[in-house]
């Protein structure tokens, strides 16, 4: 690897009708949208049993077209009208498949109908008395989209920072977003700690909180230490502790160290990174491995990993140089992170924290790698 309602796409229902957008399936599972071809084709007999033809007894309705190019549906109070030779709802698919105990005349011919989101499901005219089959019960529905939606069916979710966002399903049983709109200005994520040092003496903070509306609440009348968003303890000598981390570019936080001994000879301004406190309360001496791993289902990233004591960050370059021990750059091992290259995450060994220290973990990208890992925390001893 070296190497942020309504924005509602403000569509009215005639607009939807206009612009393809699917209103609805009907009883067979076809759907009843003017030019729709990303459908599933649930009328007559499976595409692949060539010479096949449907059997005329299904059950009636519910064809693929809606004919006259797209019927008396209005658009912005005009009447659409029906393009040069246009039949208004796309090829029509033929009769619809018929259902299971109807009569057919054409012996083990296979019968497919659209099922569930997008999904199939097949019968087959079996043999009977007097020479007419009987079709047989359809078998269970098969390639359904994942996590799909009735076409034509819209919702409301939350968004980025207290938004909201519509999404309406498509012809294909995937959602699809509305950009998201509504979100507060100067907007915050709730729980989100503000640290300030304005009316403070030196080292101490006040803090601001954002609240669930994601607006910014009031500064604390007194001030204290630093207030920083993850703080994990020492665990008992064997035991892992364990945070995930969001390796992304962030105003204000984005910037890492050049690799070697502390301290730095480099900051790097632009490289995406986070950090953790890690506070030992154990009441005895610490020494731990700090190592990074992928977060689950999350991809090696190619990152550093570097130390401070104390529980505020650096706030300037001449601070940020001077981390304790090294900026690591490879891991131990491949076993400890997790990855199969010892130079994408990182790890630091035996690194010192006295009883009631703190000290700060930081995760920075090499150059530009972006994404969610893990930090962990394993102690070596306690003395």
């Amino acid at each position: 690897m070296r190497n942020f309602t309504s924005s509602l796409v403000t569509l009215g229902f005639a607009g939807m009708i206009a612009g393809g957008i699917a209103v609805g399936c009907s009883a067979d599972g076809s759907t009843d949208i003017p030019g729709d071809s990303t459908g599933t084709d649930t009328n007559g007999t499976d595409p692949g049993d060539s010479g096949v033809a449907a059997n005329p007894t299904g059950n009636g309705g519910g064809g693929g077209n809606m004919g006259g190019g797209g019927g008396t549906a209005k658009d912005a109070g005009t009447t659409p009208k029906k393009d040069a030779g246009s039949t208004g709802g796309g090829k029509d698919a033929g009769p619809p498949a018929p259902n299971a105990g109807d009569k057919c005349a054409a012996l083990n011919s296979v019968f497919t109908r659209g099922c569930g989101f997008c999904g199939t499901q097949q019968s087959v005219c079996l043999a009977g008395d007097g020479g007419m089959g009987t079709v047989s019960d359809y078998s269970a529905c098969t390639g359904e989209v994942a996590g799909g939606c009735a076409p034509g069916s819209m919702m409301t979710e939350a968004c980025g920072l207290c938004g909201t966002h519509q999404k309406i399903c498509q012809n294909s049983c995937q959602w699809q977003a509305g950009s998201c709109t509504g979100e507060p200005v100067g907007a915050c994520s709730p729980g989100l700690v503000n640290n300030s040092g304005a009316g403070c003496s030196a080292g101490t903070f006040r803090q601001q909180t954002c609240g669930n509306d994601c607006k910014q609440g009031n500064f604390t009348a007194s001030c204290g230490p630093f207030v920083n968003p993850v703080v994990l303890q020492v665990p008992a000598v064997g035991a892992v502790v364990s945070a995930a981390q969001d390796i992304e570019p962030v105003v204000g936080k984005s910037w890492g160290l050049g690799i070697g001994n502390c301290p730095a000879t480099t900051v790097k301004a632009d490289n995406p990174m986070d950090y953790i406190e890690l506070d030992n309360n154990t009441g005895k001496a610490a020494k731990v491995t700090i190592y990074q791993s992928p977060a689950p289902g999350g991809d090696e990233l190619d990152t550093v990993v570097f130390t401070y004591n104390g529980s505020a960050p650096p706030g300037d370059d001449t601070t940020k140089k001077a981390c304790v021990g090294k900026v690591a750059d490879s891991c131990a091992s491949t076993t400890l992170c997790g990855t199969m290259d010892t130079f994408t995450f990182a790890s630091l060994a035996s690194v010192a924290i006295p009883a009631g220290g703190k000290i700060l973990v930081y995760s920075a990208a090499y150059s530009s790698d972006t994404g969610k890992m893990m930090i962990n925390i394993k102690t070596e001893s306690l003395l």
